[in-house]
């Protein structure tokens, strides 16, 4: 098995991944430090696959609190086989190759666990296109995300100068999102399939202020209510889905939203003990 290499090597053959703060850097991604076997830490190793045969992929390992203390970096050979050394409990897996969806799994170590666990490599389907803004200019910068139907953010980049952007997915419906400072964030479902590019040309919308202020019958403020922004907006015959905008009052029953597109929305009042106001 192809084991993650230390920056630093001790007389010992095996390495031992370190919290971020205190360790030495190595490949973009992943901290190694060289240590002395001990009980709090363990080998941790799994499989990739693509189907039933195994692939060469890259691995990432990551632990700790947040999932962010620990990251360690390795290859899956010819075998697909990799083993690396984490601390116990809970830790996030992922597997990365050309042309293929991310594998990820969470894996939880502990002293009775020798199991080999599998990563599932899918081919991948592709989503690419051009965000803009309502002159026409291109938007350079600007975070794309794509979603499964679950919530899970399968992949990320951002536009190039030209506004261009690619990304890979499994095959399915996905959500991609795109988002701008200064600009109404857009989310929007779209069908991908394996082997194949779905085109999405986006055209943002400069964002909008809604600001006012929440009243009793009689005038009088009130703190701390609720007011949300749930909008199904239609622009050029082509559906935008989003999701919810909301704030508080503040102790003069204030309260402002920002990027929200224009349009119609529906906006709804809550407080603690007040009648629902839409």
């Amino acid at each position: 098995p192809r084991r993650a290499g230390a920056v630093e090597r001790s007389p010992s053959p095996r390495a031992v991944a370190a919290p971020a703060a205190a360790a030495a850097t190595g490949a973009e991604g992943a901290t190694m430090a060289a240590a002395s076997p001990d009980r709090a830490h363990r080998w941790v190793h799994g499989r990739v696959v693509l189907g039933d045969a195994p692939h060469t992929a890259t691995v990432i390992a990551r632990a700790g609190e947040l999932a962010k203390d620990w990251v360690v970096r390795t290859e899956a050979g010819a075998d697909g086989r990799f083993e690396v050394r984490l601390p116990y409990g809970s830790c996030e897996f992922f597997a990365e190759a050309d042309g293929l969806v991310t594998a990820t799994a969470d894996h939880s170590p502990s002293p009775q666990d020798d199991v080999e666990f599998l990563l599932r490599l899918v081919p991948a389907g592709f989503v690419r296109g051009l965000v803009f803004d309502p002159d026409g200019r291109p938007l350079p910068g600007t975070a794309v995300v794509c979603a499964l139907q679950s919530g899970y953010k399968a992949c990320e980049t951002r536009t190039d100068d030209g506004g261009r952007y690619r990304l890979q997915a499994r095959e399915g419906v996905v959500s991609v999102s795109v988002c701008a400072p200064g600009f109404a964030p857009l989310r929007w479902p779209l069908y991908v399939e394996t082997g194949r590019e779905a085109v999405l040309d986006v055209r943002l919308d400069r964002a909008s202020r809604l600001h006012g202020r929440v009243v009793d019958s009689s005038r009088a403020p009130i703190a701390c209510a609720r007011v949300a922004i749930i909008s199904e907006a239609v622009r050029e015959s082509q559906p935008r889905l989003r999701g919810c905008l909301d704030t508080y009052t503040d102790a003069d029953g204030v309260y402002a939203l920002e990027g929200l597109a224009a349009g119609e929305h529906n906006a709804s009042v809550s407080g603690k003990g007040r009648v629902r106001v839409s």
